[in-house]
């Protein structure tokens, strides 16, 4: 399968997405109630940024989230998200998605 063309932008967005899964760990790790702040402090993360950028953060989120949902654990600080996205032009990106 061909590799998916990130650009910077998009690159920097999924550091950005993927530096504060990692904060937020810790952050839950010291106090589990943290977590009730995090859609907030999504929500404020996404509406920073703009283009690439910004659709890189979804794409991170959306990997993270399948990554769980799929039942794996991604040990945040060394699961590479890129690795995931490079590669699924079918899992993300512009490709259609059925609802149902």
């Amino acid at each position: 399968m061909a590799k998916r063309d990130l650009s910077a932008d998009f690159r920097r967005g999924v550091a950005i997405a993927n530096g504060a899964l990692c904060r937020w760990k810790l952050s839950a790790t010291r106090d589990i109630r943290r977590t009730k702040h995090m859609p907030e402090e999504l929500y404020a993360s996404l509406a920073k940024e703009t283009g690439d950028t910004q659709r890189g953060m979804i794409e991170c989120f959306a990997a993270f989230i399948r990554v769980v949902i799929e039942g794996s654990i991604p040990i945040l600080g060394n699961w590479d998200p890129l690795e995931e996205l490079e590669d699924a032009d079918e899992l993300y990106g512009d490709s259609e998605v059925d609802d149902d």
